[in-house]
């Protein structure tokens, strides 16, 4: 699927997981919206760079959010759903921690 991605932008996105666990794994005290951030934020960061990398192709960004839901980890979506949902907000960012959030939390696993 990311074929069309070159150079700094796998990266990013594979820097995303990453980023994902180890925020993850140090969860805040609070369940509020605004901690979410700390795992849909990265993807959602490399999705936007992603889109301005490939001159606004909004594809590029969509595809990298389906990208990193596909590869969430079971133990990050477990913490995600102890938070509330996020709302689809006003700007592109927004829009893709919205897809990110809603998707990870639709997402299913299967066992090995």
């Amino acid at each position: 699927m990311m074929g069309r991605v070159y150079g700094w932008g796998t990266t990013l996105l594979n820097r995303f997981i990453i980023g994902t666990i180890v925020d993850a794994a140090l969860p805040h005290p609070l369940a509020d919206v605004e901690q979410t951030k700390h795992i849909v934020g990265p993807a959602a960061y490399a999705a936007l760079a992603l889109e301005l990398e490939q001159a606004g192709d909004l594809r590029a960004g969509d595809e990298a959010t389906l990208w990193a839901i596909e590869h969430v980890t079971e133990d990050v979506r477990d913490i995600l759903l102890k938070m509330p949902a996020r709302q689809p907000g006003k700007s592109r960012l927004d829009r893709f921690m919205y897809e990110l959030d809603r998707g990870i939390r639709k997402s299913g696993f299967i066992q090995s």
